[in-house]
């Protein structure tokens, strides 16, 4: 019989909130093992396949186009050819020394990464499956940080034209000629307008009467005039019917319009940026006690908690916002209810996840040029209650606008780290 490793604490894949609890709890000499499948995945989806990447790539685009407008800052400069593996290039270094990084956050907190693929055999143990042969670990407490992967939606024929997703789209060593967008949500015009900096023609496909569903419709409709004015060909009520490869490579997808209008679109690559699904594939959920929703994600109460006793879940894999500082606050929780288990239970409000929380942020940057938003250059001052903001390009660095949902609709005014390009 396989002999069974015990842990106080045991973390079934490292996104942010479980990396730090993990990292937190071994420091106050807890015995904790984070296990995690892949090198390639250390320190999570953030570092390694979404949010560092793709500002990465995001930076890169907007230094292309800063380039093709420098006459208008009175500066003489020509954009040449652009280095597609130098740009790819740059982006595995930058992830892979925020890797280095957490490695070495990792061993110094004094925890142990398991490398391997964990696949739960009973209640708050899993077998560890990794090159090295089988471990058995088992925690008295379990904290699941799976994550969410791209969703292909059963559209006819997208999954034989084998579509681009936000991941995939990271790893390309070249610049798609032209790149159907099949989306409107915050991944789909952040890769978008990056791509079409970089020199793609880009289409996107929107089924709803405007991009960013959840937002305001003066937010919507100042975004789609940015990208608009990038050169991108918005197309909103269009639903996609069907998507072909054809012999030659190139892609087409057919087209239904609110009114019923047929059409079609091709272009050389399709990304697909329809929402994300649960990467629960192979983890064996049921043995560990752990139910699911309709949807694949894992049930949780206001503490984190799971269906099964001592197992709590944080990050994507819960269903709820899929962002970074929403796992961080995740942390936050479960940690508040770990500590309070072994000492007085902290107030309630900090055991508990905040609907205030914030949850969305689009980085879709206005033209150099692009000064004004809802209102004309040279209009008379607002004498009304509720006056136009300040064009996004006239906002101080860092500053956001909030829809009525409180949730921040961040343009590109920021301030970028001069080594990575992200925040």
């Amino acid at each position: 019989m396989q002999q069974v490793e015990r842990y106080d604490l045991l973390v079934v894949a490292g996104g942010k909130g479980g990396k730090t609890l993990a990292m937190d709890m071994a420091r106050t000499g807890r015995r904790v093992a984070m296990v995690e499948r892949v090198p390639e995945m250390i320190g999570g989806t953030c570092i390694n396949r979404a949010c560092i990447p793709t500002k990465t790539l995001v930076r890169s685009a907007e230094i292309a186009e800063l380039v093709r407008r420098a006459g208008e800052f009175g500066v003489e400069a020509t954009l040449g050819s652009l280095d597609a593996a130098g740009v790819l290039g740059r982006k595995e270094a930058v992830v892979q020394g925020m890797r280095d990084m957490n490695l070495r956050q990792f061993h110094d907190s004094g925890m142990e990464l398991v490398l391997g693929d964990a696949r739960f055999v009973g209640p708050r143990r899993a077998e560890v499956i990794a090159d090295g042969g089988t471990r058995v670990l088992e925690g008295e407490q379990v904290v699941i940080n799976l994550a969410a992967r791209p969703a292909i939606p059963a559209i006819p024929g997208l999954a034989e034209a084998v579509p681009l997703t936000s991941e995939t789209l990271l790893d390309l060593e070249r610049i798609p000629g032209r790149l159907l967008v099949l989306g409107g949500g915050y991944v789909a015009l952040e890769l978008a307008q990056a791509m079409r900096r970089l020199g793609s023609e880009v289409t996107i496909i929107e089924r709803g009467a405007q991009l960013l569903a959840r937002e305001d419709e003066d937010i919507a409709t100042a975004i789609s005039d940015i990208l608009r004015d990038d050169g991108i060909d918005v197309r909103l009520g269009a639903e996609a019917r069907r998507v072909e490869r054809l012999a030659d490579g190139t892609v087409r997808i057919d087209l239904a319009g609110q009114d019923g209008r047929p059409g079609s679109v091709a272009g050389d690559d399709v990304m697909a940026a329809l929402g994300r699904v649960p990467a629960t594939n192979g983890v064996n959920l049921d043995a560990a006690g752990v139910e699911v929703d309709q949807r694949g994600f894992i049930r949780v109460d206001e503490q984190l908690r799971t269906t099964a006793p001592g197992t709590f879940a944080v990050g994507d894999i819960t269903g709820g916002p899929q962002f970074t500082h929403v796992s961080l606050d995740d942390y936050r929780i479960v940690k508040a209810n770990l500590d309070g288990d072994r000492a007085a239970p902290p107030a309630a409000s900090s055991r508990t996840r905040s609907s205030s929380t914030p949850s969305s942020g689009a980085s879709v940057s206005p033209s150099a040029t692009r000064v004004s938003w809802g209102t004309t250059s040279g209009s008379p001052p607002c004498r009304r209650r509720r006056c136009p903001g300040p064009g996004p390009s006239e906002r101080p660095a860092g500053s956001s606008r909030r829809s009525s949902t409180g949730r921040p609709i961040v343009f590109s005014v920021r301030r970028s780290s001069p080594r990575t390009g992200v925040r």
